[in-house]
């Protein structure tokens, strides 16, 4: 994993503002799980000492089991990847009958997560 996530310089294609291949894999990914994308937004690239993050600001619709199997299947991946943060809104408190409860289940998912690149020489 480290050395897929190495990059030589500064310059190297691993450190590019957002990699389409980790946007294909990620969007083939939530696909697969059948969770519902409504965005993905790639940020500007930080670099901190070695290493090199790029975030993406994602916002997904999903129940718990299958937002637990995209977390399991980030940690999976190629590409080191930091969780950065997650919100989940539910409407718990609108639960009024069998039908709202089951619309319940799928919950708005806010993420920003981040790829980070390993700088070998500066």
């Amino acid at each position: 994993v480290f050395e897929q996530n190495l990059a030589k310089n500064s310059s190297d294609k691993k450190n590019d503002e957002a990699s389409i291949v980790f946007l294909d894999e990620l969007t083939d990914i939530i696909k697969k799980l059948e969770i519902k994308l409504i965005n993905i937004t790639p940020d500007d690239k930080e670099k901190i000492g070695d290493y090199t993050y790029i975030p993406y600001d994602i916002e997904i619709k999903c129940d718990y089991e299958k937002f637990g199997k995209l977390i399991s299947e980030l940690e999976k991946n190629s590409r080191l990847i930091n969780i950065d943060e997650f919100r989940l809104f539910n409407k718990v408190e609108k639960a009024t009958s069998k039908k709202t409860i089951e619309a319940l289940l799928d919950n708005r998912v806010e993420m920003k997560i981040s790829t980070i690149t390993l700088n070998k020489g500066s």
